[in-house]
């Protein structure tokens, strides 16, 4: 064998050997970039988690103090501060609205012929009296202790309140 095939298969080994070495040490730069996209992004997955945790709590909470004021509406009679509220001016109380305009309004009914509907079926109730006229005028004298208690069937409930 030749001396100058012996030199050129060692300098194709040195030449193998530092690709390997490069080959290598790009292998643990890119684990090491991945290891710390894997860390963050697992921070942000426990973040995320905490956050819908918070949320669910809260949201649950929501809901028990709607299903209370729910509860109170309906089975008990009583109005509750939690619920829907929809305020109406003074002056255009005292001088009458016409009940079906109110329950649209209040956003019971999507029209008033709807509203009309509702009352003719007996679905509408005033301070928990059924009210079957759509035409009838509310005014200040449907007040108890400052608010009219207006329901369209069985789960849409609003208080009106004059400001």
């Amino acid at each position: 064998v030749c001396s100058s095939d012996l030199r050129a298969a060692a300098a194709q080994t040195a030449a193998e050997e530092r690709h390997r070495a490069e080959m290598a040490a790009a292998m643990a730069s890119a684990a090491a970039e991945l290891a710390a996209a894997k860390t963050a992004a697992e921070e942000q997955l426990v973040m995320a988690a905490a956050q819908a945790q918070s949320g669910r709590a809260q949201a649950s909470a929501a809901a028990d103090a709607a299903a209370e004021a729910a509860r109170v509406a309906f089975e008990v009679g009583s109005v509750s501060a939690d619920m829907p509220t929809y305020e109406v001016k003074a002056a255009e109380l005292e001088a009458g609205i016409v009940l079906a305009a109110l329950v649209v309004d209040a956003g019971l009914a999507t029209s008033r012929g709807e509203a009309r509907r509702l009352a003719q079926g007996g679905g509408l109730r005033i301070n928990d009296a059924v009210e079957t006229d759509g035409a009838r005028v509310i005014s200040n004298g449907d007040l108890v202790d400052g608010v009219i208690k207006l329901a369209a069937g069985k789960k849409k409930l609003v208080l009106v309140k004059p400001v």
